[in-house]
């Protein structure tokens, strides 16, 4: 006898999307965990194996997950232990080693043209603002050249700065302030990390700053994307290191100032703000360099930001993760960190990124005043029409040295004149680089 065909109801329909979604959801607490084992997340995987027993507690291989996580974070922390008894490593180094995990920063393979190359119109604006900035400089094409030959077009020919006069040694050529920086120090300004003498308050909040053109340019260009949206997430204390702690929140209020640069600008891409758009990361394909990663600082707490900002990466994909990865590669190369009085922080500089390197180099920086503030100024005379140059690694260092560190920067070796002459000489002395 044949059966009757059962017709679906709405209980049965909703039973059965329910039983679906339950199957893919651990599905995903499965790859969650696989991931955080790939990236050496201890901790992060002994947490999120407990939680997944928690959700599914009739699930028969989430237990052995967690006795899994439990032994390998054990062992890790005895390997440490033993380097911090051997006076190899600090407890707050052990602290951080454990909390974090690595990945590599790698470029999106599918990522577009447009969101990889500077476009004219960002070029124009930095080229505008250098002029603003300096009196002595340009951005123009750079004499470092990535074809093969001198006559070859190459489209990865890359810009640099120019000296359009001659200029004497210890001259100052540039002052950059900062467009994006944060200090763990309610006592420093917002906008530029100097100390709050005259306190100068926004007009729409009690946001301090140490003068009005720090306002002024906090409200041009941030702040009000962020004013009266609630962060205090971002200064909940960790149970990690304090090092780790502050550094991890210093990053995360850094990636909140430039995504809300990126939609106060209103862009199609986050890639594409004036700020990330000229920023360029350190991938390095032939020798790939770990930087840290735990699940909180990259993942969750990006996401609360933008929740908190009104973006959804579920249903916005301009800030999807791959695209956060990308921003926080860039901000890893090009931020630069400082101390005011035992106090942590970090900027983001527009201009002096534009600068290329050289081992030998005819341009160097310092902080004339207690801010974040950039001043460039020439280490030798430098005549008009002559590239200038800064050194990403600092001096002194042999050229073995040299090329290690500077692998990241440029995915090959350093070609500056200093690194070709030395290569010249040790080959010449029968030496192996």
């Amino acid at each position: 006898m044949l059966r009757k065909a059962q017709v679906a109801t709405p209980e049965s329909l909703h039973a059965l999307v329910t039983v679906l979604l339950k199957r893919l959801e651990l599905q995903i607490w499965s790859e969650l965990m696989e991931g955080l084992m790939a990236s050496n997340c201890c901790t992060d995987y002994l947490a999120a194996s407990k939680e997944a027993v928690a959700r599914f507690p009739d699930d028969k291989v989430f237990p052995s997950e967690v006795a899994n996580a439990e032994s390998w974070f054990e062992q890790r922390q005895n390997i440490l232990q033993g380097y911090v008894d051997d006076e190899e490593m600090t407890t707050g180094a052990m602290a951080s080693t454990l909390y974090n995990g690595g990945v590599y920063p790698t470029a999106y393979p599918w990522m577009t043209e447009d969101l990889v190359t500077r476009s004219d119109r960002s070029i124009e604006k930095v080229a505008t603002e250098f002029s603003s900035a300096s009196s002595n400089c340009v951005v123009s094409k750079s004499t470092i050249r990535l074809a093969s030959s001198p006559e070859e077009v190459s489209e990865t020919d890359v810009l640099g700065v120019v000296a359009i006069k001659d200029i004497l040694a210890q001259e100052s050529v540039l002052f950059d302030p900062t467009l994006a920086a944060v200090v763990d120090s309610a006592g420093r300004c917002p906008a530029c990390c100097g100390p709050i003498l005259d306190k100068i308050e926004n007009p729409c909040c009690r946001t301090s700053y140490c003068s009005f053109s720090c306002s002024q340019r906090a409200l041009d260009s941030y702040h009000t994307v962020v004013c009266g949206k609630d962060f205090d997430f971002l200064y909940e204390t960790k149970s990690v290191s304090s090092s780790s702690s502050t550094e991890s929140s210093i990053g995360s209020k850094l990636l909140l100032r430039v995504l809300a640069l990126s939609i106060r600008e209103n862009t199609a891409n986050p890639l594409q703000s004036s700020l990330i758009s000229r920023l360029t990361p350190a991938y390095n394909p032939n020798d790939p360099q770990l930087i840290a990663f735990n699940f909180i600082d990259h993942i969750t707490t990006p996401i609360r930001i933008l929740g908190e900002l009104g973006l959804d990466v579920f249903t916005n994909s301009m800030y999807d993760t791959w695209v956060l990865h990308t921003i926080h590669c860039r901000l890893q190369n090009n931020k630069h960190g400082q101390t005011f009085d035992d106090i942590c922080g970090t900027a983001i500089n527009p201009l002096y990124s534009m600068f290329n390197h050289s081992c030998d180099p005819n341009v160097d920086w310092r902080h004339d005043h207690e801010n974040s503030t950039v001043t460039m100024f020439a280490e030798r005379n430098i005549k008009k029409g002559e590239e200038m140059f800064i050194s990403y690694i600092g001096k002194g260092d042999s050229l073995k040295d040299r090329q290690r560190k500077l692998m990241p920067w440029f995915g090959m070796e350093c070609a500056c004149h200093k690194c070709d002459e030395e290569k010249v000489e040790a080959m010449a002395a029968g030496m192996t680089i």
